[in-house]
C-alpha cells in the first residue's frame, strides 16, 4: 500500500451563481382575488332591517298588549259599576266573562292548594 501524500488536500471549489449583469427583468404581478364578503353598505342595510323588524315587532305588541289591558279596565269598570249599584239587575257581558274567569281561576288554586297539602301530608308521613 502506498503512503498518501499529506501536502495535496481535496477542496471542491465551488461556482456561484449570480445575477445577470443589470438585474433580472420585473415581473409582472397582481393579485386579482374578489371582494372576501359583503361590503359594509350591505351589512349596515341588513343591520338596519334587522333592527326596525325588530322594533316593529315591539311596537304591534305594546299596541295589542294597551288594547288588552283597555278592554279588561272595561271589563273592571262593569264590576265597579255592579259593586256600587248592587240592586241593577241587568250584569254586562263583560262582567259575566271576568266573573267567569275568577271562578275559573279560583277553582284552579282552590285544587293547587289541596294538591300542596297532600304533598306535604305524604312527605311528612
Amino acid at each position: 500500500m502506498a503512503p498518501m501524500s499529506s501536502n495535496r488536500t481535496a477542496v471542491p471549489t465551488f461556482r456561484q451563481d449570480m445575477p445577470p449583469p443589470g438585474g433580472y427583468p420585473s415581473l409582472s404581478y397582481k393579485r386579482n382575488l374578489p371582494a372576501a364578503g359583503p361590503s359594509a353598505k350591505w351589512i349596515l342595510l341588513l343591520g338596519g332591517a334587522g333592527i326596525f323588524a325588530g322594533l316593529y315587532r315591539v311596537a304591534t305588541y305594546n299596541r295589542e298588549r294597551s288594547a288588552e289591558l283597555e278592554r279588561e279596565g272595561r271589563g273592571l269598570s262593569s264590576i265597579r259599576a255592579k259593586i256600587f249599584y248592587p240592586n241593577d239587575s241587568e250584569i254586562t257581558p263583560q262582567f259575566r266573562v271576568y266573573m267567569n274567569r275568577i271562578d275559573l281561576l279560583n277553582r284552579i288554586n282552590k285544587q293547587a292548594l289541596e294538591n300542596r297539602a297532600k304533598q306535604r301530608e305524604g312527605v311528612q308521613a
